[in-house]
This record gives structure tokens, C-alpha cells and sequence, in this order.
């Protein structure tokens, strides 16, 4: 084999590593600068990090609304997150992440007794398939924005296979049933049980960092 030809291979391989390690390196840097500006809530510095050439080159058009979903979400402006919300609209994105969109949407407006908004993404939520997904949309829709009660009794059926660090929010979903029922004797009862988790599992919170910290 011609010895030219084999040191400009391996000069090749070299100037690929760099390039492939320098790659990494930067993209890392750039997270973790984004990452420091929301931690700091330096929110113009962390917007001006995201319009940059270098952050474009590194993360697609998806993952810099997402990016700018989540420093507007921190800074709590609810007319930058409507705007960051509807971007993505015109944004291309896999299957998988457009769902992510529909679920985070739709919990933050219901969040903010939002009904107008929740029901735009409850309707978009009808193609999903994520059934699971889909299931607890519908459920909470019908549940806090249409005040029904017509997935009670299957609700009832998941307390055997609900998680402990769920069933705070699980109870008080059922105690909000009952009460759009006008059972406001089993509501209560469910609130009471909502709050005794919600207790427990501040309890275990505060445990777990204690140990970390002995």
C-alpha cells in the first residue's frame, strides 16, 4: 500500500476526532450556558443564546422552541407562552414529540383555568396515539373543564396499580369526581385521602435529601 496514501488516511481519522470531539465539547458548552442563564434567570441573555448562529447550528428547529417553551414557562409570561405554544404549529417535529406538545400544552392551560386553550389541545389530543396518553387527557377534560363524572368508576379500578408518588393527584382527580357527582360526603373523604399522601410524600422527600446530606 502506497505509505502516503496510509498517512493521509490517518491524518484524515485525526481531523475527523477533533472535529467530532470539538462537536461535543461546544454543544455541550452551549447547554450548559443555556442552562446557567435560566438558572440565574438571566432571561435576555438566555434568549439571545438561543437566536445565536452556533446554538442553530447545534439543535434543530424543534429543539430550540422547546428551549424557548421552557425559558417562557420560567419566566411565568403567559403571552410569550401562548406565542411559544402556537410556534410549534409551524414547526416540523416527529410524531412522537408533536404529542409531547399536546400534553404539556393542554396541562398548563387547564393549570390556569384556561378552558378556551385546553380544549384546542383536547381536541388535538383525539388523534394521538398514545392511548395512555390520550385516556388521561380525556379525563381530566371531562373531569375539571366539562365538571362530569362519567369516568369515575373506571378511574376507581386503577387504586390497586397506582404509583404512591401519583396518588395525590390521583385522589384529588376522584374527589373532584364525586363532588361534580354532588357526593360531597366521598369528595371529602377523597380530598382527605389527597392531602394524607401529599403529606407522606413531602415526609419522604425531606428524609431522602436528609440522608443524602449525613
Amino acid at each position: 500500500m502506497n505509505k502516503d496514501f496510509v498517512i493521509s488516511i490517518v491524518i484524515g481519522a485525526i481531523i475527523f476526532l477533533v472535529l467530532y470531539i470539538g462537536h461535543k465539547l461546544l454543544k455541550k458548552k452551549t447547554t450548559n450556558d443555556l442552562t446557567r442563564c435560566l438558572r440565574e434567570t438571566r432571561y435576555n441573555d438566555y434568549e439571545k443564546l438561543l437566536n445565536k448562529p452556533l446554538t442553530k447550528y447545534f439543535f434543530s428547529a424543534y429543539e430550540r422552541a422547546y428551549m424557548r417553551l421552557t425559558g417562557a414557562l420560567h419566566m411565568d409570561n403567559r403571552r410569550y407562552i401562548d406565542e411559544c405554544f402556537a410556534a410549534f404549529e409551524n414547526t416540523r417535529m416527529k410524531s412522537k414529540d408533536k404529542e409531547d406538545i399536546i400534553c404539556k400544552a393542554f396541562n398548563y392551560y387547564i393549570s390556569i383555568d384556561n378552558h378556551k386553550m385546553a380544549k384546542k389541545y383536547y381536541d388535538y389530543s383525539k388523534d394521538m396515539y398514545n392511548k395512555a396518553a390520550k385516556r388521561d387527557i380525556a379525563i381530566v377534560y371531562d373531569t375539571y373543564v366539562e365538571k362530569g363524572y362519567k369516568y369515575l368508576d373506571e378511574y376507581l379500578k386503577d387504586e390497586a396499580i397506582m404509583p404512591d408518588e401519583l396518588k395525590t393527584v390521583y385522589y384529588a382527580m376522584l374527589a373532584q369526581m364525586f363532588d361534580n357527582k354532588g357526593d360531597k360526603k366521598m369528595a371529602k373523604e377523597y380530598n382527605k385521602k389527597a392531602l394524607e399522601y401529599q403529606k407522606h410524600l413531602e415526609e419522604s422527600i425531606v428524609q431522602q435529601l436528609d440522608e443524602e446530606n449525613q
